[in-house]
């Protein structure tokens, strides 16, 4: 029991209080994550409430009002670098303690020197994602932080020449994550015979796409790279240009790759060398923006490595009788395909059958074919199955694992 002067409130007080400095930021940070999920945002920054508590709080919070930088408009992005090179105190800018970088729409001209001024100032700077972006923007980045960076993820503009933007890229060695997308670029040729092949070694996922002029050496360029720690990689239509150093690529550095997304423009098979054998480790295949009437036919799955267990596609709540009869006319009427699970990742069992129930039979009875006949579960996009959600008696989910 508590004392007559000892309330139990003012005990949890006095508990709280005897928190570390490093455990407080580790709760701020929790609250801090709203600003990074765009769908979350609201229009007060969600740390502001905790300044206000005591010193402490928020000398401990104030570094997280900086940690993400997240755009939408022009007029906020300049403020905000105006403020961060305006802002000290002591020996400290509030430029060390922005982490990410972000802009949600097509960067502008006018823009690109507001961007530069915050990036010149974010030496610590973990991840950047903007589109139309220049070389400029790039070089920025690598000189201010080339050793702090590790998610650089860009749209370039179509009229930019390639070759001044890869050339900072290859100072950003401790990249774990990189995303390059390039449309309708200029129609003359565009050689990179004098540039060193990226070596990022400690990159883990790759998403490369560019189209128009010279595209096909610009592929084969960032497939002759150097990535011994790549384990997720992003594929679209594979051309006859780039194919030798796309499996060139697979059989130096596949070894630790689990995942593949595939988005062709249509379902085609892997051309004749793709090498699977290379790629002992891959469980994840991701067959995600394609329609459903392009369901691949059974063979093509023969073109993936046996130590494929996860299909993932996607499927709208309109499309589960045509899925239905894919899964029905391809999946169950194939007798080698390795999956054990196929994945709906943008659908959910619950809300089908409150929302659509005649569909979400449709669909429960070919996953129940699919189940006896093949083994394979159908599972949602949080890994359950239906019968999970129509049996939630029984002790556990049948997850994907």
């Amino acid at each position: 029991m508590s004392s007559p002067q000892e309330s139990p409130a003012s005990g949890t007080q006095q508990q709280l209080s005897t928190l570390s400095g490093d455990l407080w930021y580790m709760i701020f940070e929790l609250i801090e994550e709203d600003v990074q999920d765009i769908n979350r945002r609201t229009l007060n920054h969600p740390i502001l409430p905790l300044l206000l508590v005591s010193k402490t709080w928020k000398s401990i919070a104030t570094p997280l009002m900086y940690r993400s930088a997240i755009f939408t408009n022009m007029a906020n992005l300049e403020k905000f670098g105006q403020h961060l090179a305006t802002r000290h105190w002591g020996d400290a800018c509030p430029g060390d303690f922005v982490r990410h970088f972000r802009l949600y729409r097509n960067l502008l001209a006018q823009e690109r020197p507001h961007v530069n001024l915050v990036t010149s100032l974010a030496k610590n700077l973990l991840s950047f994602t903007a589109m139309n972006i220049s070389n400029r923007e790039v070089v920025q980045i690598a000189d201010t932080a080339a050793l702090s960076l590790r998610s650089l993820d860009v749209h370039v503009n179509s009229e930019e020449s390639i070759e001044p933007i890869l050339r900072p890229i290859q100072r950003l060695t401790e990249l774990r994550r990189l995303v390059f997308k390039q449309d309708r670029r200029p129609s003359n040729d565009e050689k990179l015979d004098g540039i060193d092949f990226l070596c990022l070694p400690n990159l883990t996922y790759l998403d490369v796409c560019v189209a128009g002029g010279s595209w096909g050496d610009i592929m084969a360029y960032f497939y002759y790279g150097h990535f011994k720690s790549l384990q997720h990689l992003v594929l679209y239509s594979i051309d006859d240009t780039f194919s030798e150093a796309l499996f060139t690529m697979l059989r130096a550095h596949g070894m630790r790759l689990t995942h593949l997304d595939y988005i062709p423009a249509g379902i085609e098979r892997f051309p004749t060398g793709f090498p699977k054998e290379a790629l002992p480790n891959l469980e994840h295949v991701d067959l995600h923006d394609f329609d459903i009437d392009a369901f691949p036919e059974a063979l093509w799955f023969t073109d993936l490595p046996a130590s494929v267990r996860h299909l993932h596609i996607q499927c709208s709540p309109d499309e589960c009788d045509g899925l239905a009869d894919r899964l029905d006319n391809v999946i169950c009427q194939h007798p080698q395909l390795p999956f054990q699970h196929i994945h709906l990742d943008n659908l959910s069992w619950p809300e089908l059958l409150e929302d659509d129930p005649e569909e979400a039979a449709y669909l429960a009875r070919s996953a129940q074919r699919l189940r006896k006949s093949r083994g394979i579960s159908l599972v949602d996009k949080k890994g359950l199955t239906l019968r999970w959600i129509l049996e939630p008696g029984l002790p556990g989910s049948e997850s994907s694992g």
